[in-house]
C-alpha cells in the first residue's frame, strides 16, 4: 500500500470510514474518482455491523468488543465540503436513514494510532 501524499496537518479533513456499499469502487462512483486521494484498510471499535430494512448499516455501541472492518477514504481538501454533502445525500442523512458520527479508526498498517473519521450509522428510519 502506498503512503498518503504529504498533506499539511493544519488543513487535513477527517477521512470517511466506509464499511458497506461504498466499498469495492462504490465511493469512486458516488463522489467521483478525482475527489478521492487514497484509501486504506482500517477498523473501528465500538461499532457493530447489522442489517436495516434493506441495506447493511452500522450501530455505534461504544462496546470495545464490537469491531467493524472497512476502509478510510481520504478526500481532497478543495472538494471536501461538497463531498460530504454528496455523501449525506446518498446516505439519506436529512431523511433520517443514516447519521454521520465522528469516530476513531485504526489503520491495519499502523495499529495503535487512532484517526478521527466520519462514519455513517443507522438512522431512525432503519
Amino acid at each position: 500500500m502506498t503512503e498518503l501524499p504529504s498533506i499539511s496537518v493544519d488543513t487535513l479533513q477527517p477521512p470517511i470510514f466506509i464499511y458497506g456499499s461504498l466499498r469495492m469502487g462504490g465511493m469512486e462512483r458516488v463522489i467521483g474518482e478525482s475527489n478521492l486521494i487514497e484509501t486504506a484498510p482500517a477498523f473501528v471499535r465500538g461499532v457493530k455491523k447489522g442489517m436495516g430494512d434493506l441495506f447493511l448499516c452500522a450501530d455505534v455501541t461504544h462496546d470495545i468488543a464490537d469491531r467493524t472492518e472497512g476502509e478510510l477514504c481520504y478526500v481532497r481538501n478543495d472538494t471536501y465540503e461538497a463531498t460530504i454533502e454528496i455523501l449525506d445525500e446518498y446516505e439519506g442523512v436529512k431523511d433520517g436513514y443514516y447519521r454521520r458520527h465522528l469516530i476513531f479508526a485504526q489503520k491495519f498498517s499502523k495499529s495503535g494510532l487512532f484517526i478521527p473519521a466520519w462514519l455513517y450509522s443507522r438512522g431512525e428510519k432503519l
